[in-house]
């Protein structure tokens, strides 16, 4: 095969997942997510830790499973965050896109 026939192929198989990236920094480009509230959000995550330890600590006295408690560990921590994320949120007006919630979530 050719150098030009492989550069062809990976235009062809890469274009599909160009397209909505794009749109997505396009949208980001016209109004940025403040970097206050991202600090917030992510500080916040941290702190919910302090929350969710007395919750894991009861799940490891209660559930024998191994494979059931890190389960619920991990579902403990990640409902915790998600509180703390919307109790910022619906206080402000920044979560204006539909692209703006994962940012926040994953923050």
């Amino acid at each position: 095969m050719s150098a030009a026939a492989d550069k062809i192929r990976i235009k062809v198989l890469t274009a599909p997942s160009k397209k909505p990236q794009d749109l997505l920094v396009k949208e980001e480009e016209k109004k940025p997510e403040p970097k206050g509230i991202l600090t917030a959000v992510f500080i916040l995550g941290m702190l919910a830790v302090i929350f969710v330890l007395p919750i894991e600590k009861f799940i490891q006295s209660n559930v024998a499973s191994p494979e059931l408690q890190f389960i619920l560990w991990a579902s403990a921590e990640e409902v915790i965050k998600y509180l703390a994320v919307m109790i910022v949120l619906f206080r402000t007006s920044y979560a204006s896109a539909p692209i703006d919630w994962p940012i926040y979530l994953i923050a």
